[in-house]
């Protein structure tokens, strides 16, 4: 059976802050929050967007991450 975990990782290059998804030692997905964007209409100030590539993921994986990610992601400040 596969064990999932969760790594918190703030991003220099992308000026935010993410929650990466993990299989065993193989990253399969990151909710990112944005916290400046030179494109303010794609990538607002606090947006969040969620990258997925891993494969046959189960569902109930899937919505505990990004329910933890709206929680933990929001809990840092902005500025």
């Amino acid at each position: 059976m596969a064990t999932y975990s969760y790594i918190c990782a703030s991003d220099l290059n992308r000026d935010g802050l993410g929650l990466e998804l993990w299989r065993g030692g193989e990253m399969i997905g990151e909710v990112f929050r944005w916290d400046n964007s030179f494109d303010k209409v794609e990538h607002p100030i606090g947006k969040l967007t969620i990258s997925l590539w891993g494969k046959d993921v189960p569902l109930p994986v899937v919505d505990d991450w990004i329910e933890h990610a709206k929680r933990r992601l929001t809990d840092y400040p902005l500025e």
